[in-house]
């Protein structure tokens, strides 16, 4: 702390920063130090790592009143010098092989939560197919003193086959919700909570299979210095639509009820962790087609 001290008196404030994230390889929770980084962040103009470091300085067990007070301070400075709508996303594009081409849930798909029904005239057959994925989120600050904002996310994922074109997917997801902090005080105060809407896609084959609509309420909060929990809850309806290919597509129509608990543990400054499971209990019109998934 005394050199990061002697720097910033100098001016030298990258290498101040320097000597302070040396600091947190040791120990990863010290909010002091997290709090110093973010201010030193600001100064410099990079108010993205500020706004990390100050919300992880509050954020700590560890951080004293004084300390919540000041990140609070600068969290609001940083929020009036960025704009108040933030777009961030990711993007990933592949190319696979299968020996048995379907229009199943693959394993990119299945981490976005799609079911695609696999059509049985299309087993084992060899084919390439191209992958495009990408993530899109927004953020909108509403200029709440709980640092409250209006967040969206928008999911792409395409298979597109060489040859077996049976098995092309295209899977749309979309949720928006404002998160809020409804405790401004008390053993609470870290709790947020976001009501959000929710609406998904799903063609296979070049066909509509459904549409799905819900709502949802989803609460997050830390359970130490260096680990976040949220709960998600939410209620669904699939629609499924009948094409030439799925004639009685309809019939899988129904009602589900997700609920889902994650973990994100920072293991550091760098690296984190997270650990997540989920309930489904689908309800269909015909009642084979119903069923519950862990």
């Amino acid at each position: 702390m005394r050199y990061a001290d002697l720097a910033v008196q100098v001016g030298d404030l990258e290498a101040a920063i320097s000597a302070l994230e040396r600091l947190l390889l040791i120990d990863g929770d010290q909010p002091k130090v997290k709090l110093e980084l973010g201010v030193l962040y600001f100064r410099l103009g990079s108010y993205e790592a500020a706004r990390t470091y100050l919300e992880s300085a509050r954020q700590s067990g560890r951080a004293t009143a004084e300390t919540r007070e000041r990140a609070d301070e600068y969290l609001r400075e940083v929020d009036s010098k960025v704009s108040r709508s933030q777009f961030s996303g990711d993007v990933m594009v592949g190319l696979g092989y299968s020996t048995n081409a379907n229009s199943g849930p693959g394993a990119a798909a299945g981490a976005f939560g799609a079911t695609a029904v696999t059509n049985p005239n299309i087993s084992q057959r060899p084919d390439f197919n191209v992958i495009g994925a990408a993530t899109l989120r927004h953020r909108y600050d509403l200029h709440r003193q709980d640092n409250g904002a209006l967040e969206s996310e928008l999911q792409f994922y395409t298979s597109r086959q060489f040859q077996v074109a049976e098995a092309n997917v295209v899977y749309l997801d979309f949720t928006t919700g404002p998160r809020t902090s409804p405790f401004e005080t008390g053993f609470f105060d870290d709790l947020t909570w976001r009501p959000f809407l929710t609406a998904r896609y799903v063609n296979v084959q070049d066909a509509t299979s459904y549409w799905a609509w819900g709502a949802g309420l989803e609460f997050g909060a830390p359970l130490g210095p260096q680990i976040a929990s949220t709960l998600s809850m939410f209620g669904r309806r699939r629609e499924f639509v009948n094409s030439v290919n799925a004639p009685t597509n309809n019939q899988s129509s129904g009602d589900e009820g997700v609920v889902s608990l994650e973990f994100r543990v920072e293991l550091t400054s760098y690296m984190t962790m997270t650990l997540n499971g989920a309930f489904t209990r689908f309800v269909a019109m015909t009642p084979a087609q119903s069923y519950g998934e862990i």
